[in-house]
């Protein structure tokens, strides 16, 4: 058991959750947790339904299903072409629109065909200049399953990215419930049901400051109050181990 004048809840998203089936960018733990323990003390929360896909991740080999293509790449020049090597989308288009059409060309059959099943289109790549240069990370990973960009086009597909949705909160983080603040992308409502790229620095710089200043503040202040365990005894213990926040439709991690 552990007594504190204040918790911050800054545990991530819930990309491993893999909803829909789809691979994720987020790292293993990112598995929902912290939505669930602010939702059993008590905290509401806000759009916990809604989640960013990223539209150009890595789709095969396996080994980097779910990692990153930056944006920057697309911006550069980096063109989606379906199966018969037609471009069929402005690159430049916010996530959503540019996600939503990928999934369209492979619903209808004008996809990319994967060696262990499922859709993707290409990421062609081979007209921008220095892309090595440019792109170092980008291209040191697919260079770790022989993959060069500058000469290959890549299989991508949408990757479940970014968690829109989480705790309401304050700007300072405080939540409902005395003493429990969140930040980072397990508190929701910054973004809406949409996120503008970049703007997950709105978080790490701006409200995770924010809730960390005000946290050591408050937690200078007023007493700890009586630590019990009558909690525990409350909670029934026969159902699910978790309250049902999201469908059942995940894919195994």
């Amino acid at each position: 058991m552990i007594a504190a004048r204040q918790t911050v809840i800054a545990t991530g998203g819930a990309g491993r959750l893999h909803l829909g089936g789809a691979p994720t960018s987020n790292h293993f733990g990112a598995t929902g947790d912290g939505l669930v323990v602010a939702y059993r003390a008590g905290a509401p929360l806000v759009h916990p339904e809604s989640f960013q896909y990223h539209p150009t991740g890595i789709a095969h080999p396996p080994a980097l299903a779910g990692a990153l293509i930056t944006e920057g790449i697309r911006s550069a020049g980096g063109r989606l072409r379906n199966g018969a090597g037609d471009r069929f989308v402005d690159e430049l288009l916010p996530r959503d629109v540019v996600a939503a059409a990928v999934w369209a060309e492979v619903a209808a059959g004008r996809g990319v065909d994967l060696p262990d099943g499922g859709g993707a289109v290409w990421l062609d790549c081979r007209h921008v200049a220095r892309l090595a240069e440019r792109f170092p990370s980008v291209h040191a990973k697919l260079a770790l399953v022989g993959v060069d960009l500058a000469t290959t086009p890549v299989p991508t597909a949408p990757t479940l990215h970014y968690q829109n949705g989480g705790i309401v909160t304050g700007v300072d983080g405080a939540t409902p419930i005395p003493g429990l603040r969140a930040c980072g992308e397990v508190a929701g409502g910054a973004h809406g049901t949409n996120r503008l790229m970049g703007n997950a620095l709105l978080e790490v710089v701006a409200t995770g400051r924010a809730t960390g200043a005000a946290a050591a503040r408050a937690a200078r202040e007023g007493d700890l109050g009586p630590t019990t365990l009558d909690h525990l005894a409350a909670w029934p213990g026969d159902g699910p181990p978790s309250p049902r926040l999201l469908p059942d439709d995940g894919a195994a991690a």
